[in-house]
């Protein structure tokens, strides 16, 4: 075994954003993870599994990615890591509201950490008037509100990248007051509704990355279950709109139960006697809904396990 060798600052962006982003996906319980990883930067093979691990000794504090089945080792310093922060988080912010291609993380990468020099000092550039979308993120940092809440035209041109991506016939239509994805297939079609525009966006990514995962990968999991690759990706995609629809249900659930101990604490507030019990518990069915309300972003997988 070779001893490690320093990660360059683009291929330490490359892999905190693939790295952690798959760990994100694994908390919110997804099955179909960011893939193919980055080719190892010693030898450009294939990585099936890159397993980072931190050090900390006297005077030094670093991080080391192993990559297998190549072997090869790669470490980066702590402030290595904090260097490129700020660059993991805002595109991580990218991935979750558009499909990236690990080529494309990569290229992203690139493209900041050779253009950083130049933005810091000419700033970023002019922005037209209004909000930006989740799907045209600003490329600086201007200030401006993100609208977040994509509409039918934003998800239908979403539907498009996706099948133009994949090769599936993936379409949006209105459900109601909300949104249904249909998936055509030589056995038929599979249609999913009643998601709001934040669970389509999300289902389509889901889509997406089913589809376009490791070629080598998709065509192993398509021999196990002793069918072709194009069938294999329907299938699995099907697969992904069920399991993604029983998850937002059950989640819904949830909300709803926990919604529900709010408003019993308010009617406790309302008919306790004691001044401080009435302001307990209105605090707490404030923190319940507050909870329920928002979300808060997970760490990146090489953030320091102190940090």
């Amino acid at each position: 075994m070779t001893d490690p060798r320093r990660l360059s600052a683009v291929d330490l962006l490359v892999w905190s954003v693939v790295l952690g982003y798959r760990e994100q996906q694994k908390r919110a319980g997804m099955r179909a993870l960011l893939l193919p990883l980055p080719p190892c930067p010693a030898c450009n093979a294939t990585v099936l599994e890159g397993t980072a691990s931190w050090v900390r000794e006297a005077g030094r504090e670093e991080v080391t990615i192993s990559m297998q089945p190549c072997g090869h080792r790669h470490w980066a310093s702590l402030r290595a890591i904090e260097d490129v922060q700020d660059h993991v988080v805002a595109m991580h912010d990218i991935l979750e509201h558009r499909m990236m291609t690990t080529d494309e993380i990569a290229r992203e990468a690139h493209a900041r950490l050779d253009q950083s020099a130049t933005i810091e000092e000419t700033g970023p550039g002019e922005c037209p008037p209004g909000v930006h979308s989740i799907f045209d993120p600003c490329p600086g940092d201007c200030g401006k509100p993100v609208d977040d809440e994509p509409d039918l035209a934003q998800l239908q041109r979403h539907a498009q990248d996706v099948s133009r991506s994949t090769g599936l016939a993936v379409t949006v239509e209105p459900f109601h007051d909300q949104y249904q994805i249909r998936l055509e297939h030589p056995g038929g079609t599979a249609s999913h509704g009643g998601y709001d525009s934040r669970e389509t966006h999300a289902m389509l990514l889901g889509i997406g990355m089913a589809a376009t995962a490791n070629t080598a990968i998709v065509q192993a999991a398509a021999r196990a279950e002793g069918t072709d690759t194009a069938t294999w990706t329907v299938v699995r995609a099907i697969q992904l709109m069920n399991e993604a629809g029983q998850q937002r249900d059950e989640a819904r659930a949830a909300i709803e139960r926990v919604g529900g101990l709010a408003d019993r604490l308010d009617e406790f507030a309302e008919n306790a006697l004691r001044v401080d019990d009435q302001k307990l518990y209105a605090a707490i069915a404030s923190d319940i809904r507050t909870r329920i309300n928002g979300a808060a972003a997970g760490p990146s997988a090489l953030s320091s396990p102190d940090a």
